[in-house]
C-alpha cells in the first residue's frame, strides 16, 4: 500500500506501507521494547499510533509507517497538527515517542544520522502560562464545605465531611485516601475524639 503523508507546502513523497519486518528490526517496535515498563510501552504505542494516523490521514499504523522515510517536513506538519488538537503536554508525549521511533530508524542503519536529526529537529511545544490547576482554601471555604456535608444527616454527608477534613489536615495521596478504613480510625475514650 502506498499512500501520501499529511499535506505540506512542498508535497510529501508517498511511502510504501512496512511488510514482515522481524521485531527485532522494526524502528517502532525496538523504540517500544527499549522502554522497559509496560505502561511505558503502553502509552507510547498509543502516541506512535496517533502520529501515524496523523501522518497518513488514517491510512498506516505505527508498525506500517516507513519511519525511517520521515524527515523535518513530516514531523513538521505532524507538530503543527498536534499544536491544534493536543495540549503541549500530550502533543509533546507524542514527538517523543516520533522521536524515539526516529532514533532506532537511525541506529538500525535505515536512516542516516543527518536525515535522523532533521527529522527530530522539531521543537517541543511550549506550556501555557496559565496558573495551575487547583488553588488553596481560605479557612472560611474549608468551613462552609464542612457544614455543607453535616447539614446533610446521611451518611454519604459524614463521609464527606470526614474525607474534607483528611484532605485538610493530612495532605494525602488521592491512593491513601481511598484506601483509609474505619479501622485506621482510633477513637480515645477519655475525649470520645478521633
Amino acid at each position: 500500500m502506498t499512500v501520501t503523508l499529511l499535506a505540506t507546502t512542498n508535497p510529501a513523497p508517498a511511502l510504501t506501507a512496512l511488510h514482515d519486518i522481524p521485531a527485532d528490526r522494526h524502528p517502532a517496535l525496538v523504540y517500544l521494547a527499549s522502554l522497559g515498563s509496560p505502561a511505558a510501552q503502553r502509552t507510547m504505542r498509543q502516541a506512535l499510533a496517533v502520529s501515524a494516523a496523523i501522518l497518513t490521514n488514517g491510512a498506516l499504523g505505527a508498525e506500517e509507517l516507513p519511519w525511517d522515510s520521515l524527515r523535518f517536513q513530516h514531523t513538521a506538519a505532524l507538530q503543527a497538527t498536534l499544536r491544534q488538537r493536543y495540549s503541549p503536554a500530550g502533543a509533546n508525549k507524542i514527538l517523543s515517542a516520533v522521536r524515539g521511533a526516529l532514533r532506532a530508524a537511525w541506529q538500525l542503519g535505515y536512516m542516516t544520522a543527518e536525515d535522523f536529526h532533521a527529522a527530530a529537529a522539531v521543537k517541543s511545544l511550549k506550556g501555557s502560562q496559565e496558573e495551575p490547576a487547583g488553588r488553596a482554601l481560605a479557612a472560611g471555604e474549608i468551613l462552609a464545605l464542612l457544614d455543607a456535608c453535616l447539614a446533610d444527616p446521611t451518611p454519604a454527608g459524614y463521609r464527606d465531611a470526614a474525607v474534607i477534613a483528611l484532605l485538610y489536615a493530612c495532605g494525602p495521596r488521592r491512593a491513601e485516601l481511598v484506601g483509609v478504613d474505619m479501622a485506621d480510625v482510633i477513637i480515645t475514650e477519655e475525649t470520645g475524639e478521633h
